[in-house]
């Protein structure tokens, strides 16, 4: 969060996307797309991921222990 904030300091002073891109080792398009994201909606943290499915193979995990047990 501390780093979006600072690029974003940066690129309101003045500073052009390449340079954020190179003094912050990031790329341009993500500077870009940030920029883009706080203009659109306000937000400028990161977002949630949603990812916290349950791992894949869980309903076939008894007949393949039993499988390699075999």
């Amino acid at each position: 969060m501390d780093l979006r904030e600072r690029v974003l300091t940066d690129c309101d002073a003045g500073m052009e996307v390449r340079q954020a891109a190179v003094k912050y080792r990031g790329s341009e398009s993500r500077i870009r797309r940030l920029k883009q994201r706080r203009r659109e909606s306000g937000e400028v943290s990161p977002r949630k991921s949603g990812h916290a499915a349950a791992p894949q193979g869980l309903a076939h995990r008894e007949p393949l222990e039993q499988l390699v047990r075999e």
